[in-house]
């Protein structure tokens, strides 16, 4: 479950995610419980055969751990912020959320998908 805001006040949301074995992909999905409609979806391309985790942390974030690495989707609605990786670099994490200002209506979806992952 995942809680934030809205111009009503506070809203639900479940996070459900799953790998596809037809389409080797893993898949994020936020619901919103208020309206009934997808809020984000994050697809990502994993072999059914090779293991993957995906964890709900307490900061909003999703952990996927996967035998290619851990990734890390912010879904909540916080500002940027800095995260620093295992070699030390620091790194710059957006939430889904701070794509509010895409002109788009609520019953419209934005897919981030990233094809080739060592080109992203």
């Amino acid at each position: 479950m995942l809680e934030g805001h809205d111009a009503d006040g506070p809203v639900s949301n479940v996070v459900v995610s799953y790998k596809s074995i037809g389409i080797n992909t893993f898949n994020v999905f936020v619901f919103c419980l208020k309206t009934r409609l997808i809020k984000f979806w994050h697809e990502s391309f994993q072999l059914w055969e090779s293991p993957v985790k995906g964890f709900l942390l307490p900061s909003h974030d999703f952990l996927i751990i996967s035998q290619q690495g851990i990734n890390v989707i912010a879904i909540g609605d916080k500002g940027a912020r800095v995260i620093e990786d295992a070699e030390g670099f620091k790194r710059k994490i957006h939430s889904l959320g701070s794509c509010d200002y895409l002109k788009i209506e609520p019953e419209q979806h934005i897919l981030f998908a990233c094809q080739y992952y060592e080109n992203r």
